[in-house]
């Protein structure tokens, strides 16, 4: 895997994708439609979908939370008892060994800003990350150990100002320059926490991802995420990536998810919903059917393909 490291990559099928929902919460559904566009994309080009539980925030992830996503991908016809299932819980010597190979190359370093110093450094500008200014950033590129990096609030990847091009099978052609966009991004946050970007980056390396499929709010982490594997892995091939639309509040003022209270599935099951509404409602509510109307997987699947 990494040239330095002992850790071996078995053999993975030709394309491989993966949903990858977290267990702080139940699914709804806005996971749903990502759930339906991750296979229907995998239809589309034959390839195997693997469920990852991001369960890599210590602090906010449950187990009866993962339980409930089974259940719930189970009964909606998403998954079998075939399926391979990945826990990011189980991958913490993976994600050492990254954070060693990078930081053999300089490329990581201690930060001790906290995120209300970041919030007053993005004060009066505006865009949709928030930005590093780079206060802790060393001027030199030196390697380090992880012993010397015990104790950091944060640990950070040191970005160069570099722009990367890469198609996007729903959005089209994307331009981004994360250090400019983001500044130098956390890979250890302050409660010792893997990041999003590491664990993600990392598990796509280490499981054949060749598809990723996942909502348009994280296309802007794209170019960044490019940057961190190409760190990782320099020849290893780069996935293609297909951002999918979000379903929204009411209001329109948020993405549907857990923090608005939006109806769990499970307990939509219970009350008796079936599985072929719920797949209506995805497909009315993202405008791809003029009304709702019940509709089986297949069904739902061939809809959602035919826009991918």
């Amino acid at each position: 895997m990494y040239h330095d490291s002992p850790v071996a990559t078995p053999p993975m099928p030709l394309l491989r994708t993966r949903f990858a929902p977290s267990p702080t919460g139940y699914l709804h559904l806005g996971h749903i439609v990502s759930a339906l566009y991750v296979w229907a994309v995998a239809r589309k080009h034959r390839a195997e979908v693997l469920l990852r539980i991001e369960d890599h925030d210590q602090q906010r992830s449950k187990p009866a939370f993962s339980e409930a996503i089974r259940a719930d991908l189970t009964w909606l016809g998403l998954i079998t008892p075939h399926t391979k299932i990945s826990h990011q819980g189980n991958h913490r010597q993976r994600y050492l060994d990254a954070l060693a190979h990078l930081a053999a190359q300089g490329l990581v370093y201690a930060c001790s800003c906290s995120r209300a110093d970041v919030l007053a450094m993005n004060v009066g500008k505006p865009g949709e990350d928030l930005f590093y200014s780079g206060k802790c950033r060393p001027e030199q590129a030196l390697p380090v150990s992880l012993e010397a990096l015990q104790g950091a609030h944060v640990i950070r990847f040191r970005l160069e100002s570099e722009s990367l091009l890469f198609n996007d099978g729903l959005c089209g052609q994307q331009v981004q320059t994360p250090a400019k966009q983001c500044g130098d991004f956390i890979l250890v946050d302050g409660k010792k926490n893997f990041s999003y970007h590491l664990a993600n980056v990392v598990d796509d390396l280490h499981e054949g991802i060749s598809l990723i499929v996942r909502g348009e709010d994280i296309l802007n982490s794209t170019g960044r995420q490019l940057l961190l594997r190409r760190s990782l892995d320099p020849c290893k091939g780069e996935p293609s990536y297909y951002h999918h639309p979000l379903l929204y509040e009411e209001s329109g003022k948020g993405k549907l998810s857990k923090r608005h209270q939006s109806v769990a599935i499970g307990l939509r099951r219970e009350q008796g919903v079936e599985a072929q509404t719920i797949f209506a409602e995805a497909l009315w509510r993202l405008g791809l059917r003029p009304e709702v109307e019940a509709l089986d997987l297949e069904d739902a699947l061939a809809i959602i393909a035919e826009h991918c």
